[in-house]
């Protein structure tokens, strides 16, 4: 069956301290459209059109720089190929023309508009729509009265009322990032981040529902694919690691696990890795290299404020035992433990930061290379199962979906079971 993928290439508003330009990628089929984006938000080519909101936008000298690059221009216009159809639609936001685009691909309609000052009519009903939030309780007016960006509250509100049946922020500003880091939640809607990608399926449209409600109406099967629908990538992709049995991207594995272990939201701890990894510490040796002051500031900037200090010296500590009890490869500590799971988890305990919840963790995303673990399903994964009527068992659990989709079915629940917590007041 056919998907429309949606990949946000960044989320950030103009200078964000924490996020890249906000951009998607949309692929459907062989063709690959990027809209929008900027320096640190751009597409591998190759790419079949490059849209804009914005002809006169503060990135523009960029943003065609990139897009000729990929032999592509960067212009306003509409695409249509290969069953494929993108609309520019009007958008009020400032004095000069700005658009937004409806996204469609056979009986699906994704609406990409990050920028407005009021809610666009074009949009309403859509199937996914990514929003502004560049403000967060109150609007932000520009100077002469020319325009300005909508509240994410009000933005929220305005979404479920125009029946939006999935609504995420694609474009955060600093009163957002202040309001998310003090823990407040929009009423409606999810934040968005870099590098975070949305499958639609074609012919089979969600209406709207969520995971709860497809659990109490629909087979374990359906359910779960809802799942895999709702979450297109594992926590691993989503921080920019492409996992297989090698050295770095298993270190930088073991480097995200540390960092998701702490008592502080899942994004915010994938935020902080791809900061590490854009510093170019993708190996202990590498990172080892580094000072502590560099890596609690770097931290600090990704929003991993409360405990950038300490998991700054972790990280060291972690990188030094790597490399002078297994020469810096974690296959060297697999084969130690015989590849036995329960082994291995014990063996990773021993690096800073990492207990029991980091070796869940490391265990739910490897098992896509290293096959002893599967099916890893931990506590909270199995918890969130139950929550939607598929059971407690890891072991039936795999067996909903093909064995390559096992990961992202882990990881969607886990995220299932964090926003439930969240809605509990937990």
């Amino acid at each position: 069956m056919a998907e429309l993928r949606l990949r946000l290439l960044g989320v950030g508003a103009m200078r964000s301290p924490r996020y890249a330009p906000a951009g998607l990628l949309v692929s459907y089929g062989g063709t690959r459209v990027a809209l929008d984006g900027g320096p640190g938000a751009a597409p591998e080519p190759p790419l079949d059109a490059w849209l804009v909101c914005d002809e006169r936008s503060e990135l523009r000298t960029e943003l065609r720089r990139l897009a000729r690059d990929r032999d592509v221009e960067a212009a306003v216009a509409p695409f249509r190929a290969g069953g494929l159809s993108i609309e520019p639609r009007p958008v009020a936001h400032t004095s000069h023309p700005t658009v937004g685009y409806v996204i469609a691909a056979g009986d699906r309609r994704v609406a990409w508009a990050p920028e407005f000052w009021t809610f666009p009519d074009w949009a309403a009903g859509v199937d996914l729509l990514f929003a502004d939030a560049a403000g967060w309780s109150r609007s932000i007016h520009f100077a002469g009265g020319v325009g300005g960006h909508a509240a994410a509250l009000a933005v929220a509100d305005e979404a479920r009322r125009r029946g939006v049946a999935r609504l995420v922020f694609a474009h955060v500003g600093r009163p957002t990032i202040r309001a998310i880091d003090a823990g407040e939640r929009p009423p409606f809607g999810e934040l968005g981040a870099d590098g975070r990608g949305y499958r639609l399926r074609i012919g089979r449209r969600a209406g709207g529902k969520t995971a709860r409600v497809a659990a109490k109406r629909q087979t374990p099967k359906q359910t779960a694919r809802a799942v895999l629908d709702a979450h297109a990538q594992t926590y691993a992709e989503e921080a920019g690691i492409r996992l297989r049995d090698a050295p770095a991207p298993l270190y930088q594995l073991l480097c995200l696990s540390l960092l998701m272990s702490a008592r502080i939201r899942a994004n915010i701890a994938v935020a902080a890795a791809r900061a590490l990894f854009a510093q170019g510490w993708r190996t202990p040796r590498k990172l080892a290299a580094s000072t502590w002051e560099r890596r609690a500031k770097v931290l600090n900037e990704a929003g991993y404020a409360r405990y950038d200090e300490r998991t700054a010296r972790m990280l060291a500590g972690t990188a030094d035992l790597l490399l002078d009890r297994w020469h810096g490869d974690l296959r060297r500590l697999r084969e130690e433990a015989d590849r036995d799971p329960a082994r291995e988890r014990e063996l990773l305990q021993e690096f800073p930061g990492i207990g029991p919840v980091g070796a869940d963790i490391f265990a739910r995303e490897v098992q896509a290379v290293w096959p002893e673990h599967f099916p890893a399903a931990d506590d909270r994964t199995l918890k969130a199962a139950g929550r939607l009527g598929l059971g407690d068992d890891a072991r039936a659990l795999a067996r909903l979906v093909p064995r390559r989709d096992f990961p992202r079915l882990v990881d969607g629940l886990v995220r299932a079971e964090l926003e439930g917590s969240q809605s509990r007041g937990r």
